[in-house]
């Protein structure tokens, strides 16, 4: 099981260099927005395995917010404030969603699953 996820990684991975280097401007973009999808399918079917809960909207929606802001944002400082706004906003929810593990009953497994 650990085997076929190493590579699925690397595959997951090798794609997304090749989308970088290779594609096409237009080309690009689809394909990262594919490779996004599957990785967070697949981290979205680990934590339903495990019996995790998570936020499957907002890490749906998070990522291709992310994606999206850090693809078309305009050069100069606009574009890397824009940017800046957004991990800054990622951070936020990410800090959030930890006081939100207070009314949880296992927090510190819901948080760190063992290995």
């Amino acid at each position: 099981m650990r085997l076929k996820r190493v590579f699925s990684g690397l595959f997951l991975g090798a794609v997304f260099v090749s989308a970088i280097l290779w594609l096409p401007h237009g080309a690009a973009l689809p394909a990262l927005v594919l490779i996004y999808l599957a990785a967070a399918l697949e981290f979205g079917a680990l934590l339903d395995a495990a019996r995790l809960p998570h936020f499957r909207l907002l890490n749906f929606c998070g990522g291709l917010i992310l994606l999206g802001v850090t693809w078309f944002a305009p050069d100069g400082q606009t574009g890397n404030a824009l940017v800046l706004l957004v991990l800054l906003s990622a951070f936020f929810a990410i800090c959030l969603r930890q006081f939100l593990q207070l009314a949880d009953v296992q927090p510190i497994h819901t948080m760190a699953p063992p290995c």
